[in-house]
This record gives structure tokens, C-alpha cells and sequence, in this order.
């Protein structure tokens, strides 16, 4: 583990339990305690979400010469960097505004373009305000069916994702993202089946990349007990 780095885990679906990062993780409660705070009270909003990127980039700016740290690239040089820091939302579909409630009664696509444009002012602030302090925002959102009323076949409203595929909370996250990964579940498996354990195939897509080729598809596999295989993964592939 890097000194100093750490996950700050947004949990907006209060879905997320520390016993289950445990477990996933294989880290004890003072091992988790030095990198990871998870955050699942409910009060986590478009609003107060850049606040709190713009506190830990700031505590990052000004602690920047006591917490840097020497790493090694792959040819051997060495290098002083900021430690790295990764903000986890989850999800977007989930993520409301301060004046969720106020909006309630608004219709469907009001409520929906009302989210999209604040979803839309803090990523355009939260990608200005974390260049070069080493922290990464990852994102999980939940794709949705689109329904069209025309009888005209419309456009994927992104390349890669099906005709009726949409992603909630606005066009903005998207374009800003770095990578997007698009993630299905699959066959599953019991655990007297090849691989002996409980859990499923999931399919993974590369929807967009600014490094590599995007529409790259490959399978993982994910253990119900210990979530995804890398050993039953890699055996999978090479079979």
C-alpha cells in the first residue's frame, strides 16, 4: 500500500456494507482504516460532492511536499508523485440534487433534466480541480431501457451501447470520462459446475478509452463469496 493514499467511497444507494469490503478486499478493520472511508449517510448530493473534491484536492495542494512519495516506472527510474487518491460514486443513478425533494412533483423528464445539469456543472469543475494532484473519480451508473415512441430506429446514444441503451444523469459524465467500461452479467455458475464455485460469467466491453481501442470485449469471472477471480479469470481465457 502507497502511504498516504486513499478511497473515499460515496455510497449514494446505501447498498454498501464494511463487512462486504472486508471480505472483497481480504483487508482486516485497521488495515481498511488507513486508506478507506466509506460515506453511506444519505447526505451525499451533486452539490456537496464537489465540496468534498475540492477539500481533498485542497488538503492535497497544501500537504503536497510532506506527502509525496518515490516510485519506480518500469524502466527503472525513479520519481517523486503525489500519492493517489480515488473518489468511488456509487452510483449516478442515484445521485440527486440538495433540492431532490423540492423537484418531486416535478414530471418525469423535468426531474431528469433538472439532475443532468447539475450532474453536468460539478463533473466540468471536479475535472478542472483534480488535474495533476494524482485523484481519480470513479463513477458506477446503471444502464436503462429507452423507450421511443418513433418508427424510425434512433442512434445509440453512445457507440458500443444498444439502440435502447441509456445512461441516467445527463450526456456531460460521459463525455468527460476518461473510461467507460460497460459491464453484464452472464451464464451463471454453481459450485459443482467446472470451476466449483458459486457466482457468474460477466461480459465486459470497452465503451470508451482516450488509451486504447474502444469495442474490445472480453470475459471475468465473478466469485458470489469473493467477487471477481483474476486466477479462474485468467485460466478461463487460456483454455
Amino acid at each position: 500500500l502507497i502511504p498516504n493514499a486513499a478511497i473515499f467511497h460515496y455510497d449514494t444507494e446505501g447498498s454498501t456494507e464494511v463487512p462486504r469490503i472486508k471480505v472483497l478486499t481480504r483487508k482486516t478493520q485497521a488495515e481498511l482504516d488507513k486508506y478507506y472511508r466509506l460515506m453511506n449517510d444519505n447526505k451525499v448530493n451533486t452539490e456537496n460532492l464537489y465540496t468534498i473534491i475540492d477539500m481533498v484536492a485542497t488538503k492535497k495542494e497544501e500537504c503536497r511536499d510532506q506527502i509525496m512519495v518515490t516510485v519506480t516506472d518500469r524502466n527503472g527510474a525513479k520519481h517523486e508523485v503525489l500519492p493517489p487518491t480515488v473518489i468511488l460514486i456509487d452510483s449516478i443513478a442515484a445521485l440527486n440534487t440538495s433540492k431532490e425533494n423540492d423537484a418531486d412533483d416535478l414530471p418525469g423528464n423535468m426531474n431528469a433534466a433538472h439532475n443532468a445539469k447539475a450532474n453536468a456543472a460539478w463533473i466540468r469543475k471536479a475535472s478542472i480541480r483534480i488535474r495533476g494532484l494524482n485523484i481519480h473519480i470513479i463513477y458506477i451508473n446503471h444502464i436503462q431501457k429507452k423507450i421511443s415512441t418513433s418508427i424510425f430506429p434512433e442512434a445509440a446514444a453512445i457507440n458500443y451501447l444498444k439502440q435502447d441503451e441509456h445512461l441516467p444523469g445527463g450526456a456531460t459524465i460521459p463525455y468527460y470520462t476518461d473510461f467507460l467500461l460497460k459491464v453484464e452479467g452472464g451464464k451463471k455458475l454453481e459450485a459443482d459446475s467446472d470451476y466449483g464455485i458459486k457466482g457468474f460469467f460477466v461480459k465486459s466491453t470497452v465503451v470508451k478509452s482516450r488509451t486504447a481501442p474502444a469495442g474490445i470485449t472480453y470475459d471475468m469471472i465473478y466469485n458470489q463469496n469473493e467477487g471477481f477471480s483474476n486466477h479462474l479469470t485468467n485460466y478461463m481465457l487460456l483454455k
